[in-house]
């Protein structure tokens, strides 16, 4: 048995006889496996090392393969092709995108280009009437979330404008025997996938005419073409002859698609073993679905390459053994599995007299209210830590994982009461900065004069420190006067901009003084200048990193939360509208989805 490896280890690295599944449970040893496989391939088999791929989920994951595998089998390994799913998709947009219209370099389009275009498409072609009580905007989220489940499904244009005219014929015919009212209803969700289709061809042209790309179409695009393009596909499929894909359960249907163009079932090249195509991952998981992942994948997988293997890898060896029970007691009771009763054990050489480590354990609480986590989980850490059996733990040996942001602070926030030190660590977006959220109440209150919600955030924030009462009372003054100005109230004038209603009525207070002298020279710089150095010169005018005011490390990750903010700014600058002042990013700005 090869070194460190365990026999259905070694079973799934040495494995020639087609198209395998290996089910790789937690702490199973699956990167591993991968790796090994790959090294067997090119110093067993003799595989020339570019014409392996191994498919990855991220980046750094396939950084990391290639460099251990360097130290395995040293410099072959920068031949592999070491790629996520979407990095492949360019790779083969770049060799091949010209058969299919698609500019070599195609630019990846953000959520605000494709919000922007969408709009014009739907306006311009009076698509989605169904959808005009709730605004054109509303139209275009829900066309987008549609296009990107089409892409999802790798359904072309004209593969939707088929089903929707199959699903009108039907209707005409009413297949079904639906009553008056339910022929309605269907009907208009019939009118609506028509509009859909129809959009998802106006915009696969008007993006192929401007050169870009979603992120979705780095895989639909090589799967069309390698669906019409047969000179492509087979050079494709001879490059690429063995393929490993890590993390299996979180792929969607199109990857599934672009798998199975260049790794067709049946024998390769007419030969007698069937195509090398190996995908890892755990069955039992499945938790991007919210990103088209497909919890079906493993059965996808069986259907398409019916003559397949599977190894399952069972020994867990990061685990104790209350853990991998609780684990199994979960997943049993799912109502649909790949492998019915897969099970995760202990490594065979400590199942015998294996003996738990004090204290480990499993226990689970039901709670009445979500927010009763703090306290009951600074309660049983404060229960822990004085029952410790004779030897009182530190705090570094407790953890808490939460899983969002939120949570994190509701729980922190009670563990400091009850007297536990906590040390928070997360990886927040720069958007969430305080800086550059300041950074970004100065674009809005400037591009809109009337935002009080902005200029009081500014006001009430370093350097100005304005107390929030006499902030708030401010702002329900001039609001005030701006509805009774709306309703005609004789005497009484519209206020204008707040910041000078301000400057008119509060110039005693230094604060606000400050703010007047900065805000009308940003206002007239940004009425000149582009829209980044106007981002520019607001950080530096207003010393949003407020250097003085923050220990070293703070002060570095402010610095450089607003260098990525002020990054985003020159980025987007060829895309806004003239006179891309600061205005048009705002705009633009808005249009952006959290995750760009």
């Amino acid at each position: 048995m090869a070194e460190g490896l365990n026999e259905a280890q070694q079973r799934a690295v040495e494995h020639e006889g087609g198209p395998l599944i290996v089910l790789a449970g937690p702490g199973t040893g699956k990167t591993r496996v991968i790796i090994r496989r790959v090294e067997h391939l090119i110093r067993v088999r003799g595989v020339e090392p570019a014409n392996i791929l191994a498919v990855t989920f991220t980046v750094k994951a396939a950084g990391e393969l290639r460099e251990r595998l360097r130290g395995l089998i040293g410099g072959p390994a920068d031949a592999v092709n070491a790629h996520t799913f979407h990095g492949f998709g360019r790779r083969l947009l770049a060799r091949f995108g010209d058969l299919i219209g698609v500019t070599p370099r195609p630019r990846i389009m953000d959520s605000a280009q494709q919000k922007r275009l969408l709009r014009g498409l739907i306006g311009e072609h009076g698509l989605f009437g169904d959808a005009a009580a709730r605004g054109r905007d509303f139209a275009v989220e829900r066309a987008a979330r549609d296009l990107g489940k089409l892409a999802n499904h790798a359904v072309e244009p004209e593969d939707g404008e088929r089903l929707a005219r199959e699903w009108d014929e039907r209707l005409t015919r009413n297949e079904g025997g639906l009553g008056e009212e339910e022929l309605a209803a269907e009907r208009g969700r019939q009118a609506h996938f028509a509009d859909l289709a129809r959009l998802h061809r106006f915009f696969d042209g008007a993006c192929r005419e401007r050169g870009w790309v979603t992120m979705e179409e780095l895989i639909t695009l090589p799967v069309r073409m390698l669906r019409q393009k047969t000179a492509a596909a087979a050079t494709c499929r001879s490059d690429y002859r063995h393929i490993v894909v890590d993390e299996f359960q979180d792929v969607n249907r199109a990857q599934i698609e672009l798998l199975r163009l260049l790794s067709p079932p049946g024998p390769a090249g007419g030969g007698g073993a069937g195509r090398d195509l190996c995908v890892v991952g755990d069955d039992d998981q499945s938790i991007y679905q919210f990103r088209g992942a497909d919890d079906q994948a493993f059965k996808h997988f069986a259907r398409v390459w019916e003559r397949h293997t599977e190894i399952t890898l069972t020994e867990n060896y990061r685990s104790e053994k209350a853990v991998i029970d609780a684990a199994n007691a979960v997943i049993s009771g799912a109502t649909e599995r790949f492998a019915e009763g897969k099970v995760v054990e202990l490594p065979r050489a400590r199942r015998e007299g294996h003996a738990a480590k004090p204290g480990a354990g499993v226990e689970c609480v039901n709670l009445e209210d979500d927010h009763q986590d703090g306290d009951v989980i600074a309660a049983i850490i404060l229960a822990d830590r004085a029952g410790a059996g004779g030897r009182e733990r530190v705090w570094r040996d407790y953890a808490v994982i939460a899983r969002t942001n939120g949570d994190l602070d509701r729980i922190g926030a009670a563990l400091r009461i009850e007297g536990v030190p906590v040390r928070v660590s997360r990886r927040d977006s720069a958007l969430g900065d305080e800086g550059v959220r300041d950074v970004l109440a100065w674009i809005e209150a400037l591009v809109d004069p009337e935002a009080t919600w902005a200029v009081g955030r500014i006001l009430t924030r370093p350097p100005l420190h304005v107390p929030a009462e006499r902030v708030i009372g401010w702002q329900r003054l001039y609001q005030a006067q701006r509805s009774r100005a709306a309703a005609g109230d004789e005497g009484t004038a519209a206020p204008g901009g707040y910041v000078q209603w301000l400057a008119e009525r509060c110039a005693e207070e230094a604060g606000v003084g400050r703010m007047a002298g900065w805000y009308a020279m940003l206002r007239d710089l940004a009425a000149a200048r582009a829209a980044d150095e106007a981002v520019f010169r607001i950080i530096t005018t207003t010393d949003a990193a407020h250097a003085d005011l923050l220990p070293a490390r703070r002060r570095a990750v402010r610095i450089t939360n607003l260098v990525s903010l002020l990054r985003l700014a020159r980025s987007v600058q060829a895309n806004l509208e003239p006179p891309a002042d600061l205005a048009a990013f705002w705009s633009y700005f808005q249009d952006l989805d959290e995750s760009d």
